[in-house]
């Protein structure tokens, strides 16, 4: 028997409050303690819960239509996305060779850059949803989490968030992976720092 890793449950359930807390606070007035808490988390939770995902993920087709059905019914991106992404694991779990993991994730970095530019409309906002976050699901299916091994975590952890809280006054009024549609006007630049820090994170 398989022993749980605790630690990823306490991840994730710190994920799931996140996601409450950052939609109370978008929908409370305007205060600049709140607008630097939002951008903090948005900066890492969605990230962070695909990599978990990710990292337990295995093909499952009845599983991956139960998530599509819930889609159509509750309409939660994070479901549908999660839902097609358990259709590209035959396709990932093929790509044995770290190097060729990297380069994949990478790429899948690039396209994500990259699609945020092209004019798509209203409707394909789950699209945009689906390639944003695909390099974080790559992230977390290819463990490449273990090629990384950081000292002094603690303070490591604190650098980063005030590097993130920093970077708030150059993305104004813009959130971090909020940008994944089409419709922000960002720059290239804004979009790999992203990715960037939702990798640090």
């Amino acid at each position: 028997m398989k022993e749980r890793l605790y630690s990823l449950d306490n991840l994730k359930a710190l994920c799931i409050v996140c996601v409450l807390f950052g939609h109370l606070l978008s929908e409370m007035p305007f205060s600049p303690i709140g607008s630097l808490m939002l951008f903090w988390i948005y900066a890492w939770h969605v990230p962070l819960f695909m990599t978990i995902a990710g990292r337990f993920a295995k093909f499952n087709w009845k599983r991956a239509i139960c998530f599509l059905l819930l889609f159509a019914i509750f309409r939660s991106w994070f479901v549908g996305v999660l839902g097609v992404y358990l259709f590209l694991i035959p396709v990932l779990q093929k790509t044995t060779s770290r190097t060729s993991q990297w380069i994949i994730t990478a790429a899948l970095c690039v396209t994500g850059v990259m699609f945020g530019f092209v004019p798509l409309p209203t409707s394909f906002w789950y699209l945009s949803k689906f390639v944003t976050f695909a390099p974080f699901f790559a992230f977390g299916y290819f463990r490449l989490y273990d090629c990384i091994k950081i000292k002094h975590k603690t303070i490591v952890g604190i650098l980063l968030t005030f590097i993130t809280l920093f970077l708030m006054t150059w993305f104004k009024t813009t959130l971090p992976f909020a940008m994944s549609g089409t419709y922000f006007s960002v720059t290239w630049l804004h979009r790999l720092v992203v990715y960037l820090i939702g990798m640090c994170w």
